[in-house]
């Protein structure tokens, strides 16, 4: 089976508002979760802690 690859480009700014880099963040996280082809209900613990940790909407 042959994967396909995708190419994406993202601008990133110092000058960015906290929720666009917290945004930025866990899009870059799952990317990166997606790729280590985990069981679901691994990937859901790892994105789920994420949220809490960085203070996201649903982990407060």
């Amino acid at each position: 089976m042959d994967k396909k690859f995708k190419i994406g480009k993202v601008s990133f700014s110092e000058e960015m508002p906290k929720e666009s880099r917290q945004w930025l963040d866990h899009l870059v996280e799952r990317l990166l979760l997606k790729e280590l082809n985990l069981d679901p209900s691994i990937e859901a613990k790892l994105i789920s802690y994420s949220t809490k940790s960085s203070g996201g909407t649903n982990g407060k």
